[in-house]
């Protein structure tokens, strides 16, 4: 049979003999550091028992562990070894040392693989007599998660209709691909969902034309949307005024989730600024109500938040006046959010200079003026890395509302699970919930960084 030699003991190393070895081919692990090697060997044992009680490998750990053995030179490992994986430290010098050793040793009809993730093979190769038998093998990273590669892609059933046509053993993305529209929509009236496209739409378009550097009168534009885009998006959302109306208890999945973070963020984000400059204040007032404000809604759960806001919110109210239980749980994130938001920018605040503030107080303008002008650009591009990180947080705990039955994109993939045509398909439903948070967090993370190097460029630092 085939000889595997694997050179590096590390995770990559280690990953690749398990992969080796599961295919039953027998795998010789080699370390320049030769006491890693036994560590290595039984990290190896553990992982495959793990991966046993998953139910990922059909042999017992045992069997496939000792296909693996160790070599105590590079020269022994790759003796009558016909393929060889080498996993080196990722850097040019390294591996140019490594290969040169492995080309020299190897048989001549041996395959010389690198695991290397972004170095160019013939960085490390040029020069070598045997280098058209080198090549870059590095199908994921680490390999030892290729199976769950195949069960979300490979082995999954894309198509059919009901849970009977999943028969390939992977994912049953036909679950998702059948409830669909309640992870988008909820409950929303599928007659009515016309609606929630337009406002995404309308959404998008917004971003895109503020995004937009060239945009005339882009202030104006952008104070105009947003007087105009929030009450639009309600309107679009909950009817009225010719619409017809829709409860926001039939509100819910992706569509709900975005609806709570822009709103409570509307509310958070202001708030959150204002709440910083009272605790900067000089009025002794002013200061101790931000700063109250500020501890007493960082202190509490917001779990605790939510729930209390959807009791005690009704109870305070004017009687006959009644206030939404989406709302409710809106402005509970959003006065937590705030608190945060707040610290995020004090930071900013913090870390202007003195003298810019003495020296505009100097040229004869008022508080405001500094504020506006001077302090609050300043101030809120230093902070906005911490800022959209409270965003994302924000994003993430909308999942919250589902203790006051409000069906989030996760309440409503809960809540499928409860159908009894579709038991058991917890792994597509969190998974396919997981990757939506997981790519709108992302795209945030990643418009914060673009925007941080352009505001980096226009200031010079």
């Amino acid at each position: 049979m085939e000889r595997i030699a694997v050179v590096g003991a590390g995770m990559i190393g280690r990953a690749w003999s398990m992969v080796f070895a599961r295919a039953g081919y027998p795998v010789v692990l080699y370390d320049v550091n030769p006491g890693v090697l036994e560590p290595a060997v039984q990290q190896i044992e553990q992982s495959l028992g793990d991966l046993h009680a998953q139910g990922l490998v059909s042999e017992p750990p045992n069997v496939i562990r000792k296909r693996v053995t160790t070599a105590a030179s590079l020269q022994d490992a790759l003796r009558d070894a016909t393929y060889v994986q080498e996993n080196a430290l990722e850097k040019v010098d390294a591996k140019r040392e490594v290969f040169r050793e492995m080309d020299s040793l190897a048989r001549p009809d041996a395959i010389l693989a690198s695991s290397t993730s972004g170095i160019p093979a013939s960085s490390f190769t040029a020069d070598l007599p045997g280098r058209r038998r080198a090549l870059v093998a590095h199908p994921i990273n680490p390999p030892s998660i290729v199976p769950l590669v195949e069960w979300i892609f490979i082995d999954a059933t894309f198509s059919g209709t009901t849970r009977n046509d999943c028969t390939s053993g992977g994912a049953c993305w036909v679950f998702v691909r059948a409830r669909f529209g309640q992870f988008m929509y909820g409950l929303y009236p599928a007659l009515e969902r016309w609606r929630v496209d337009l406002a995404g739409i309308i959404l998008v378009a917004g971003i895109a034309a503020l995004s937009w550097k060239a945009l005339p009168y882009r202030r104006a534009v952008a104070v105009a949307a947003l007087l105009i885009l929030p009450p639009l998006g309600i309107w679009l959302l909950g009817g009225g005024f010719g619409l017809k109306g829709v409860e926001t208890r039939e509100w819910g999945g992706l569509m709900l989730t975005i609806f709570i973070s822009i709103y409570a963020g509307l509310i958070a984000i202001p708030l959150g600024i204002l709440l910083a400059l009272g605790r900067q204040s000089q009025l002794p007032v002013i200061r101790m109500i931000s700063v109250i404000f500020i501890e007493f809604w960082r202190g509490v759960p917001i779990v605790a938040v939510i729930f209390l806001a959807s009791i005690l919110l009704p109870l305070i109210m004017p009687s006959g006046v009644g206030v939404d239980r989406l709302a409710r749980a809106v402005i509970g994130l959003a006065f937590v959010i705030a608190a945060y938001m707040a610290e995020a920018v004090r930071g900013g605040l913090q870390a202007l200079p003195d003298g810019q503030v003495e020296a505009a107080q100097a040229l004869g303008l008022g508080y405001w003026r500094i504020t506006r002008l001077i302090v609050l650009p300043q101030a809120l591009r230093i902070a906005l890395p911490a800022m959209t990180n409270e965003f994302i947080a924000l994003f993430k705990n909308t999942t919250l509302v589902l203790i006051v039955s409000i069906f989030d994109l996760l309440g409503i993939a809960q809540a499928a699970l409860a159908d009894p045509a579709w038991v058991g398909m917890n792994m597509e439903a969190y998974v396919f919930a997981g990757a939506l948070y997981w790519f709108a967090c992302f795209g945030l993370s990643q418009w914060s960084r673009s925007r941080e190097k352009r505001l980096q460029t226009a200031y010079g630092r």
